[in-house]
Parts: C-alpha cells; structure tokens; sequence
C-alpha cells in the first residue's frame, strides 16, 4: 500500500510514518495539497520479511508414494560413469 502526504503532514508524522514503512508500505512525499506532484519517495531499505503462517501451503505440494524409490538402473549408471 502507498501511502502520500505533503511536506508538513510528512514533517509532523514522521515516526508514524517510518512505523508504516517498517511494516512494508511505501510512503510518497508530495508538494502541493492535492497529491498530484511527488517529490520523493520512502521505502524500507530490506524488504520486509513476510510472518511466517504455518500450514499457508497445505494442499499445494503433492509428494509420489515412491519418490524415495531407488532409480531405475539405466539413470543409475549416468551417475556412476
């Protein structure tokens, strides 16, 4: 999300406003009232790491019943000469 402000909402928010782009936003700093000339731009320098959710990927990745299967053996002697 982007977030713009003019120089003196900028001025006066600052801490707010670094808060949110500790959170990953981007902040556009404008120079007149009606957000229509950006002068600037802040963004966190690394990006933000992204909370890991346990389970987010359940039901995406399907393992074979024998993908622990010992390799036929023409692929196997690819390996050994």
């Amino acid at each position: 999300m982007t977030i713009k402000v003019t120089i003196p909402q900028a001025d006066q928010q600052f801490s707010q406003l670094m808060k949110s782009v500790l959170k990953g936003e981007e902040i556009i700093i404008c120079e007149d009232s009606d957000n229509s000339i950006p002068i600037a731009r802040i963004t966190a320098i690394h990006p933000t790491k992204q909370k890991r959710i346990p389970g987010q990927d359940r039901d995406k990745i399907v393992i074979a019943p024998d993908f622990n299967a010992p390799l036929p053996d023409d692929i196997l002697a690819d390996f050994i000469n």
